[in-house]
Formats: C-alpha cells, structure tokens, sequence
C-alpha cells in the first residue's frame, strides 16, 4: 500500500514496479501490506514517513485498548488480553432538567453513584438525589468538566424515559478507572482519572481497565503522552475522539506494567499537583480556599488551609500532594508585615510557575521513558510531529482572575454565614454591619492590619480593579460571580434603580440556598420598607439632603417590583424578543429556551415559589426580566427586574453550559467556551 501522492504523473503501476534500491519519489511513504491491514479502520492519515514505521508496527504486535474493537485479522494474530473497555455514557434526553452545577444544591444531597446492572437497580434515594456528572477531564477546566451533577434515582429514571435519553453500558456505571472529553481544541492532556462514584455523559468517555496488573496512572501516562497523541491522530484528524477510536491504540501492555512504577510516579504526581491547584477555584468540587488566600501567612480567617470544604463526595478521596516541589510551592508565601496585593500576586505567579514547570518536566520524563519502544529516529520524529500539531506549550497567568476570585471567595463565604442568607451592602442599623464594612474588618483581620495601615491596600485594590472596592461590590462582583459560575450564581443580588448619578440607595446579596417563599417578602419589610420610612420621615422635617430626595421614589419603585413578584404573573415573554433575536421561540436551537422558560413560569404563576430542585436559572429569570419601555407597554409587568441590569444576559449567554453536552458538535458552543475558560491550567 502507498499513502496519497502529492505528483499525479507517477501511478501506482510506476510504483509497483519500482526499483527498490532507488528512493521512493518525495511525497510517496511505502507500507507493507500486512502493516495497512492492521492500520485502524477509521484511518485518515496515511502520510506516514518511514521514520514512523516503528510506530505502525505497534498495530501489529500490541493489543487495542479494547480489544472488543479488533477486526477479524486481528483476532488471529493479536494477543486476546483484555485490557480494558472504552465506553460511552449516558444520554439524559433534557440536560436542563436533570444536570446542574453541582454547586446549584447543598452538598448534603449529592452521593456517589452506585454500581448497576439494570435500571431497576437505580435506588429510590430521596435525601441524596444527585451524583457526581462528568462531561471529560484533561487539563482545561478540569474543576468544572467535572462538576456537574445528575439528578440520578428510582424517580429520574421514569422521567428519563419519557424524555427520549439513552441509558447506555449500564454494567460500566461507576467503573471508570480513566475517562476524556469527546471534544477538545487540543490533544495535550486529554484523560484524566476518574474519581470513585463519577457518572459520566454521553460526551464523557470512559476506561474501565479489566487488565488488573496495569495501573490507572500508567496507562494515563501513556495516553498522555506523545505517542497518545499520535495514535489518537492518525485515526482522526478531528477535534472529537469517539469512543471507538480510543479503543483502537495500541497498548504496550507488558512494558506498562513493567515500568509502573517509575510512570505511576509522575503521572500520580502530575494529577495531585493539578488537583492542588484546583482547590484554589471558587466553583471546584474540592474549593479550599482562594489561591491568593494560600499564600497569606497564617491566614487567621481560615482552619486546616488547604483542605477541601464544600462536603462533596470528591472530598473524601482528596489527598494533597506530598512531592517535593508541591512542599516547595506550599512555601512560597507573604509575611503579613510586608503585605501588599501585589506582593501576593507575585507569590501566586511564583507557585504558578514551579508548578507548570514541574508538569512540563513530568511530561518529558514520561516520554523519556517510553521512547524505550522506539529508536533514536523515531523519537526524533515523534517530537517533531508533536511540536508541529501542537505547537510549543505556553502556560496562561491571570493575576486578574486571581484577585477577583480571591475577592469572591470571601464576599460569599460572608453572606453564607448570615442566619437568613441575606446581606445588603450598607446598613442602616446601628446594631448591624453591612457587606462593605464587614468584608473591610475580614481583610484586616487576614492581613494582620488596622484600618490606617489598610488604606494602601484599598488603593492597590482600586487601581486593580478600576473603581473604589466598594463600587466594584455594587456594580461588578455579581456579574463577575455569574461569569465565573457558568451563568448559574448562588449569589443573588437585588439592587433598586438609582434616579440619579449616585449610586444605588440599597444593594441586597442573598444566599440562594436560603431562598425560598418567604424571602422576598422578607427583605421587603425588614430592609427596604424601613429604608423608605427613614428617608420620608427626614424629608418631612427638612434634613434629607436636595439630592437625596429622588431616594424616596427609587425606594417606592422597589418596593412595588417586589410587591409584584411576590403576586405573580401568568407568563414570560419570548426569549428571542429580550436578547432581540428574531428566531420564533420554541424552533431548533431554541427548544431548550422554550422548556426553561416554560418551567420558569411555574415559578412565577402564583407568586414567586422557589423550587431548588430546578437548578439556578429557572429560578432567576423571573426577578431578571429587562423589556424596553415600549415592550412594557404591551407586557402585563409594570415594574424593572430587582435583579441588576444585565443579569439575564449573563444567564443566558451561559446557557450553552447544560445545553452544550447534548449539543457538542456545534463549533460556535466550542468557540465560546473556550473563549470563556476560567482555567490557568491551559495550554
């Protein structure tokens, strides 16, 4: 067999009847029958060098990853090993109704998934209802790949029914040693370990090894690696690696196992250096703290720093990395004399980079030592060909990201500790602090200051972040959570609308696993009720300053939006009309906006009745309703969103979260979400 020839004058006739003591003509690569046959069956690249031959004939001498995928030649000449089997996941049939962000419910309510034959061994599990989800792994946004949830029990599985889902490989269920995304703009660090009692999508691949001498790590460090890499692409050139074409890499079984130790080594080493570093994002399953917080000496707001505290099951299994450069990374820190936010900046870039740094060396040294099944030329080659599909690889700083994280991080830990829930930005109770200045006295106490010693902090902070802090909690900090969270915030803010330049008279921040019926009407008489009475009462006797008089109607406008929501109201408009799409609701794409609008009605019919259970956004998007005022007009609500402007954008935009795992193949869902990658683990 010969590869596709870039000169059409020479046939396979001339080539066949080549003198073969004469070089093949450039752009013809010679393959030995027996090599074709044994190519992998979806085989698209056929421009292989004779360099590479080496490589090819891995096809002839090891088994597949899952040996099921063996052709009938194969059968024959091919050890029978099992090794392990490459599986698909689930498909639910309406992510929106069963997925969610795991964050989206308490903790306390997620198990592991349990191991099954049929579906009828699902359990009735009401107090737990949801397991761990994964839509892949690999280096990018590992954190969130993995932190999804399934509504998964005796109930879910009636539902699942009637929505046209597939429950596929049900024996496999749990039994993921290594699983992978089906999509990813890179080959570089595709798989992953999977953790005990993970689900995974159908868009999430899995390995259940049935080889039990070979170790999870040192298969992961073989599909890994460079020669991962180029098997994976000689099957396909595309960015999706379906189930299938995994199954079909060779596996050098014997040498895996006999290097287990050295592979297992770095590749477990490579994984809990990047599980440490995930505990540093506010939205991983295994949050300790902010990565800008680690770096604090003795941070005095924090017990057993470095620890997972958000009770997910992933916790139980957390072990923190004990090697020599993760001691070193946990050494780097900032004495609280010489506090500066820059200087915590550096510190985080100085962790940052000793540890992309030990993972690059890891990556050689794994290579290094399978480039033992190969000659010196074909490493050569191999390297070669790695660096022109993948380029050089360039780790991603975002100091940026890690203040505002850092920054987030706390606000919400405040807000969560209120008895209610419920916080609002400045108080007017002598007996209360307000979110501002409770979150000045947090930092104070972290940074080992006084107020006086702080204020050249507040200004490193504002340059930062190009406002005063205050305003930046005002106006930017829910929009940031929104982002950072997939559009999915368990923060909420609720803010009135200032008549004037001045910023708003009241900004509420309210936990939302404290939300239920009787919030709204909560903050109503308890905060903003109050507020009007002090604001009528001094313009009655002549001390409310001139402009704080158009306070006074902001309040009343507020108070009359909460008043309406509390009463409800029969529907929400067309999706489209709001973001000014044209596209009738309902069609296509937009079917998923249809049914989450539809279920958000049901929240709002009868006054505004929370239901958790439906996940973030179906609860939202009744208190973030933005219409022009012409479509006001024509729209039965009389009042503004008591959300802040651009809220439900935010939640919309991100609405390809949920949508994107049954929509995987769509290139511009691809393109916005690496566009919004939150990861500084990315290549």
């Amino acid at each position: 067999g010969f590869s596709k020839a870039p000169d059409p004058e020479i046939s396979i006739k001339m080539l066949n009847e080549w003198d073969e003591k004469k070089p093949i003509p450039i752009g013809w690569n010679k393959i030995k029958q027996i090599d074709f046959i044994n190519l992998p069956r979806s085989v698209i690249d056929l421009t292989i060098a004779d360099k590479f031959k080496p490589l090819l004939e891995f096809f002839t001498k090891y088994p597949r990853l899952d040996i099921s995928q063996h052709n009938r030649i194969e059968k024959e000449h091919l050890s029978n090993l099992e090794i392990s089997r490459a599986y698909q996941g689930i498909a639910t049939g309406n992510n929106d109704l069963f997925v969610h962000f795991w964050f989206e419910v308490e903790s306390n309510k997620i198990r592991k998934v349990e191991l099954i034959k049929e579906t009828t061994d699902v359990p009735k599990s009401l107090e737990k209802p949801f397991v761990p989800f994964s839509k892949g792994g690999g280096d990018k946004r590992y954190y969130l790949n993995n932190g999804y949830i399934l509504w998964w029990n005796e109930d879910s599985i009636e539902v699942m029914k009637k929505q046209n889902c597939r429950l596929q490989n049900l024996p496999l269920i749990g039994r993921s040693d290594l699983h992978w995304s089906l999509a990813s703009s890179r080959s570089r660090g595709r798989f992953n370990i999977s953790q005990n009692g993970l689900m995974s999508d159908v868009v999430s691949m899995g390995i259940h090894i049935l080889y039990k001498k070979l170790i999870n790590f040192s298969l992961l460090a073989y599909l890994n690696s460079i020669f991962g890499v180029f098997f994976g692409r000689l099957q396909t050139k595309d960015r999706k690696w379906q189930a299938g074409n995994v199954a079909r890499i060779p596996i050098p079984s014997e040498f895996l196992i006999n290097n287990s130790n050295k592979l297992k080594f770095l590749a477990k080493e490579s994984y809990e250096l990047r599980r440490d570093w995930d505990t540093g994002y506010p939205m991983s399953p295994i949050f300790a703290e902010s990565l800008i917080d680690k770096v604090i000496e003795n941070n005095p707001t924090f017990l057993n720093i470095y620890v997972p505290k958000t009770e997910h099951p992933f916790c139980e299994e957390y072990i923190a990395c004990n090697s020599e450069i993760a001691k070193e990374i946990n050494q780097i820190i900032v004495k609280k004399e010489k506090i500066t936010i820059l200087k915590l900046i550096k510190a985080v870039e100085q962790r940052f980079d000793l540890l992309t740094k030990r993972l690059d060396d890891i990556d050689d040294e794994i290579n290094i030592i399978l480039y033992e099944l190969i000659n010196d030329e074909t490493s050569c080659a191999l390297d070669d060909y790695y660096t022109m599909f993948l380029g050089n690889l360039v780790w991603k700083t975002k100091p940026d990201i890690w203040i505002k994280d850092f920054l987030m991080a706390n606000l919400t830990h405040l807000i969560k500790l209120t008895s209610k829930g419920i916080l609002i930005l400045n108080s007017f109770k002598e007996s209360e602090l307000g979110l501002y200045n409770a979150f000045i006295n947090l930092l104070t106490q972290k940074f080992g200051c006084n107020l006086q010693t702080f204020q050249p902090i507040l200004k490193e902070l504002e340059i930062i972040l190009g406002k005063n802090l205050k305003r930046w909690i005002a106006e930017d900090f829910f929009l940031y959570h929104c982002q950072r969270f997939g559009g999915r915030p368990i923060i909420w803010q609720f803010s009135s609308r200032s008549k004037s330049n001045q910023e708003n008279v009241i900004d509420i921040f309210v936990d939302y696993h404290q939300i239920d019926e009787n919030t709204l009407p909560n903050i109503r008489v308890e905060f903003i009720e109050p507020l009007l009475k002090i604001y009528e009462q001094r313009k009655a006797i002549g001390t409310l300053p001139i402009e704080d008089i158009p306070n006074c109607d902001e309040l009343e406008d507020f108070i009359k939006a909460f008043i309406a929501i509390e009463k409800g109201y029969d529907n929400i408009p067309n999706p489209n009309a709001l973001l000014g799409k044209n596209a009738p609701k309902g069609k296509g794409a937009d079917k998923t906006w249809d049914w989450v609008f539809s279920q958000a009605e049901l929240i709002i019919e009868n006054g505004y009745k929370p239901d958790l259970f439906r996940g973030v956004l179906i609860n939202i998007i009744p208190l973030c309703i933005e219409l022009s005022e012409a479509k006001k007009k024509e729209f039965p609500i009389k009042y503004h969103p008591i959300c802040p402007k651009g809220t439900l954008k935010k939640v919309l935009k991100k609405i390809y979260a949920l949508d994107q795992l049954k929509n995987f193949g769509n290139n511009n869902d691809d393109k916005e979400n690496n566009k919004s990658s939150n990861s500084d683990l990315e290549v």
